[in-house]
């Protein structure tokens, strides 16, 4: 979201609501106050939405005096991904969880996989039918029966019908 401002009197700032219809409740979503710039020049990312989804926001700006006043709402739609990618892990290296990314232009038929380093699987993170956008997992470095492995260098991999990704994680205990 970028916005900016004609004047900066009396102004200490604003707060970002978000909400998945026009006429639902708006909730605020910035952990702290977006304070007043001289510039009057402000983004803020919203990086808690889907791809696909429409969402609608709405400045909450604040006075000296407490006075609040609403802009808006905006409406804004999260493009789907136009290609396939399999993101870097984070953290990495990593212990106990870690975070696995992905995006999918369209539907498909997915397995997401890991292996260590001798190529065998010792998780299978998912088998099935996911759909497209922008998708997010963890994985908390046990294999299929619930068993922690041990420390050391994985690869996790993507694999659909049209094309299979691949990229490496470190597990350090």
């Amino acid at each position: 979201l970028n916005w900016q401002t004609a004047s900066e009197t009396n102004n200490i700032g604003f707060n970002v609501l978000r909400s998945e219809s026009r006429n639902s409740e708006f909730e605020k979503i910035n952990s702290s106050i977006i304070e007043s710039k001289s510039s009057g020049t402000y983004s803020y990312v919203d990086s808690e939405v889907e791809s696909g989804k429409a969402y609608f926001y709405k400045l909450l700006d604040i006075d000296r005096n407490g006075q609040l006043t609403e802009h808006g709402p905006v409406s804004i739609t999260v493009s789907l991904p136009t290609s396939m990618a399999l993101a870097q892990n984070y953290p990495n290296p990593f212990n106990p969880t870690t975070t696995i990314s992905y995006d999918l232009p369209e539907p498909a038929d997915i397995k997401i996989y890991v292996y260590n380093i001798s190529g065998q699987i010792v998780k299978t993170l998912v088998d099935g039918y996911t759909s497209a956008g922008s998708h997010k997992l963890t994985w908390n470095a046990q294999n299929d029966a619930g068993v922690p492995v041990p420390s050391g260098i994985y690869y996790y991999q993507l694999i659909t019908q049209k094309s299979t990704l691949t990229k490496k994680l470190l597990l350090l205990k």
